[in-house]
């Protein structure tokens, strides 16, 4: 029973009181939540390559590619 209490001791007298399975889950969150911006801003300059290139395609005209350039605006701009 000694050896009990001293381990409940040591660990109220712990000066970083941090969880490290909660410490650790922030971390993975803040990476996880900066790789998604990353990708996030990588899709939207992909997008706006192929919507720049839309005439191009065969039976796509000027008045098309404007009604598909505005249905992608409003969908991915909010």
């Amino acid at each position: 029973m000694g050896s009990s209490l001293r381990k409940l001791k040591r660990q109220m007298n712990r000066k970083n009181n941090i969880d490290p399975f909660e410490f650790g889950e922030t971390v993975y969150k803040k990476g996880y939540d900066e790789g998604a911006s990353a990708q996030r801003e990588a899709d939207v300059k992909q997008l706006a390559k192929v919507l720049e290139k839309l005439e191009k395609v065969p039976g796509i005209g000027e008045k098309t590619a404007d009604k598909v350039r505005l249905y992608f605006l409003d969908k991915f701009a909010k």
